[in-house]
């Protein structure tokens, strides 16, 4: 009896060491199948982050202040597009370990300080020039840094993902900030296709090349014609028609 008792002691002493051995592998195996950032890569992870979520921020701006309708329309494109870009940087910061912050640092705050004080049209032309152009060519140096530098497979990876979408960004902001410089210079309106009753053509922003292949994660900027609009025109946004002929009588 004593040696049976003996024998269960030691069975459960045999058990309970190879659980806990098991155990012990599977947290090492899933520790070392977790890649780890070096201090460069960990930067530009955060430098990926912050620049989406300036655009976010601006482009919310130009949603609601803009004056021309295809800035407007552009800058709703852009919060939709950087939000979801912005998901995918954080869902690899996750997967990676690494902290991102929780807001723009202090430079794209005043940025965006500077901005919001603006209205009409200083506040397309700083939108357009600013967020839109010089923002959108930092972006696409970041995104070229971070495929020549970056050691992170994925995170190389990433940004090849990204950056079709803010190339076709920056063609369609430097078409409109063309625009919007030559409505400013002939004393017209900033609002395209609204001069004095005449009909104008849309900017060519609103019809940039449909060539460039779209990202995953990043909605392309609206081009080429909808259903139920006008060529060149963004869907909600009603051209300036000239008056219709009055009907004779009897006809």
């Amino acid at each position: 009896m004593h040696k049976m008792l003996a024998a269960r002691r030691i069975w459960r002493r045999f058990f309970g060491i190879s659980l806990m051995t098991m155990l012990c592998g599977a947290l090492v195996a899933q520790a070392q199948g977790t890649a780890t950032l070096s201090r460069a890569d960990q930067k530009l992870v955060v430098e990926l982050a912050q620049a989406n979520m300036a655009e976010i921020d601006a482009g919310k701006l130009a949603a609601s202040k803009a004056q021309n309708p295809q800035l407007k329309a552009f800058g709703q494109q852009m919060v939709d597009d950087h939000t979801r870009a912005l998901q995918e940087v954080q869902q690899l910061a996750q997967a990676k370990g690494v902290a991102l912050p929780a807001e723009t640092d202090s430079k794209h705050k005043q940025m965006a300080q500077k901005l919001a004080g603006l209205s009409g049209d200083a506040f397309d032309r700083q939108y357009a020039a600013h967020s839109g152009v010089d923002d959108h060519q930092k972006a696409h140096a970041l995104l070229q840094r971070v495929q020549a530098r970056a050691k992170d497979p994925d995170l190389k990876a990433l940004a090849a993902r990204l950056m079709p979408a803010v190339d076709q960004h920056l063609t369609s902001v430097q078409q409109l900030n063309a625009a919007i410089k030559g409505n400013t210079a002939s004393g017209t309106s900033g609002t395209a296709g609204n001069t004095g009753g005449s009909a104008h053509p849309a900017t060519p922003a609103a019809n940039p090349d449909t060539s460039a292949p779209g990202a995953p994660g990043m909605a392309p900027v609206p081009r080429g014609n909808q259903p139920g609009t006008q060529p060149g025109v963004y869907p909600g946004v009603q051209p300036n028609l000239p008056p219709a002929a009055p009907v004779k009588p009897g006809t």
